[in-house]
């Protein structure tokens, strides 16, 4: 399968931005990049453009309904990804910080943050669904293509200001990683914490026991900013740049599906 599309729009001003935990300045630009056109064209643009992204044609394709392959009736067709995923950004706002293209990696990566996952929006199946629903989507958008499913996906989260009391804690973990993370088939390059506190890396250590090995050993804890990541992606505002992920997840499932259906040995 072939990438094809693109997204355009939001990038940082990392002229000032020193980095520790190992990671080089370099580096951390080249993953915070969120210029995307599926690994062919990078780049860094002023914040101030921010708001630019490039137009996702929203085909309304009546497709059949396709009996659920999953619990909570996961249809697997692009036109219940749009719906699903923009109720997932709806209800979880916040949560998922921006989708891009990494070259250091060579992946897409998925930046998100822990403090946004409130308890309060996980108490039926029905906000289950919405919560698993999002993240199979998430996931067949970071798996556009043979490429980005060859080379692995990147995970990036912020645990700054993270607590058990809103988030569910152990509880909300261990229900994400045995309804979805042991299940979904996908490559992880790697999965890096920011600004870890205590709770979180509790959460952490009882989170990976449910994971399979070859999850778990991609975890990288410890590493610190000298901001939230929410500081660079919330930008110009939270609700342009839920907007701006919203597009690009769409034009990625937009992408896999094309490629599922014109696939062939």
């Amino acid at each position: 399968m072939e990438a094809s599309g693109s997204a355009n729009g939001c990038a940082l001003q990392l002229e000032d931005l020193g980095v520790e935990g190992g990671i080089s300045k370099e580096g951390l630009r080249q993953l915070l990049a969120v210029q995307v056109d599926h690994g062919h064209n990078l780049g860094l643009v002023a914040a101030e453009d921010a708001a630019s992204v490039s137009s996702c044609r929203e085909e309304q394709e009546e497709e059949d309904d396709e009996p659920g392959r999953m619990d909570y009736d996961i249809r697997d067709t692009f036109k219940d990804s749009r719906r699903t995923v923009k109720n997932f950004l709806d209800v979880h706002q916040k949560m998922i910080l921006a989708l891009s293209y990494g070259l250091e990696y060579g992946s897409y990566a998925v930046f998100i943050d822990n403090n946004a996952c409130d308890k309060e929006l996980l108490r039926t199946d029905e906000q289950w669904g919405i919560m698993l629903g999002g993240h199979y989507y998430m996931h067949h958008a970071m798996n556009p293509d043979l490429q980005s499913i060859r080379n692995g996906i990147v995970m990036v989260h912020e645990c700054e200001g993270y607590t058990m009391g809103k988030s569910g804690g152990l509880a909300t973990a261990k229900r994400l990683s045995m309804e979805f993370s042991a299940h979904y088939p996908t490559l992880h390059r790697v999965v890096k914490f920011y600004n870890a506190g205590m709770f979180m890396n509790i959460t952490l250590s009882t989170f990976k026991r449910f994971l399979p090995k070859q999850f778990r050993d991609k975890f990288e804890i410890g590493m610190g900013l000298p901001n939230r990541l929410d500081t660079y992606f919330l930008v110009p505002t939270p609700e342009e740049a839920q907007h701006r992920t919203y597009l690009r997840l769409v034009e990625n499932l937009k992408v896999r599906y094309e490629n599922e259906a014109t696939f062939s040995l």
